[in-house]
């Protein structure tokens, strides 16, 4: 088991921005934890994109170590599956509304045509 601790301070788009985290590999599982703890799984998207990006910036700086690189490689790795997770259960989400949404379209045409049959006369 290893652990890596690291952080860093950015200044983009006229913000500062502050990562920090805690990688810990033990028998090929990777445990992270960024920004004051908080768990990998509890990052939204949107968190998960801009901790990804920053990590992408720091790897193709000129000056990174070996051993930083595979720290940030595999946390980067871990984010990813993060973020394909979260895609996933969003389209999952979207497929159960349009399914929903077929059937209730379905019903609607049938009622319709209920309707319109009585009141056509025979």
């Amino acid at each position: 088991m290893w652990s890596y601790d690291w952080a860093r301070e950015r200044s983009g788009r006229g913000r500062w921005t502050r990562l920090h985290g805690r990688l810990t590999v033990s028998e090929g599982q990777v445990e992270a934890r960024l920004v004051d703890g908080v768990p990998l799984a509890a990052l939204s998207f949107e968190e998960t994109y801009r901790h990804l990006a920053r990590i992408v910036d720091d790897l193709d700086a000129p000056d990174i170590s070996l051993e930083r690189s595979l720290a940030l490689y595999e946390l980067g790795d871990a984010l990813a599956q993060h973020a394909e997770s979260l895609l996933n259960s969003a389209e999952l989400r979207i497929r159960r509304i349009e399914t929903l949404e077929r059937g209730s379209s379905s019903q609607g045409r049938a009622a319709n045509a209920n309707a319109e049959s009585d009141r056509t006369p025979n």
